[in-house]
């Protein structure tokens, strides 16, 4: 598994520019998006950033080989971001996660895109696993997570929300770089997959 910070990777309609390559005024048009209400309310930190704290954390991103951070273009035109965390070179998995910007949301993008960078992550770049974390009271983003080929690995409490553990592999992914019929697919998959008895299956199974 290789990841270069001075390469843009292409694939499909998308690239893929790491926050390396990016000058500071980039780095800065990314923060206004991801400070933007409808953007920050999803993230674990809720509040805004300043752009010195932005800006800082991006220049430690040149010396770390435990996270990256990717601007997000389809057909040359940005659309959000993906990063993936707690990579583990030695056994090639980490944790994804991304934002749309603003601009894009609700139109439709996430399910291309979750199919494009799941499919990038697991045969371009080389990872093995994909780590996921999903709050059962998060169902859109768990049906996502099942759909695209997830496999429940641990239930875990945090203070009082279940959190559904799931691992994503290049034998498991499902869906992949697909067309319009994959969100017929989806809608099928979304109409047919019971959370409580997925999860009660794998508490049987243990």
């Amino acid at each position: 598994m290789t990841i270069d910070k001075k390469r843009i990777y292409h694939f499909g309609r998308y690239s893929y520019v790491n926050f390396c390559m990016l000058n500071q005024e980039q780095l800065t048009e990314i923060l206004k998006k991801r400070n933007h209400p409808d953007i920050r309310k999803c993230m674990n930190n809720t509040e805004p950033i300043s752009l010195d704290d932005h800006l800082n954390f991006c220049s430690t991103l040149f010396n770390r080989d435990d996270k990256y951070y990717w601007l997000i273009t389809k057909d040359e035109n940005p659309v959000g971001v993906l990063n993936i965390i707690d990579v583990d070179h030695q056994k090639e998995i980490g944790e994804p996660g991304f934002y749309l910007f603003p601009e894009v949301m609700g139109r439709g993008e996430s399910i291309f895109f979750l199919s494009n960078y799941k499919t990038f992550l697991l045969q371009v770049i080389g990872f093995k696993g994909l780590i996921g974390h999903n709050y059962y009271d998060n169902m859109p983003a768990l049906v996502f997570t099942m759909f695209f080929g997830g496999v429940i690995t641990d239930l875990e409490d945090h203070d009082g929300r279940l959190s559904i553990k799931t691992i994503l592999t290049p034998e498991t992914l499902q869906n992949g770089e697909g067309t319009k019929k994959m969100v017929l697919n989806y809608a099928k998959f979304a109409r047919s997959w019971n959370a409580d008895e997925a999860i009660k299956d794998f508490r049987n199974a243990k």
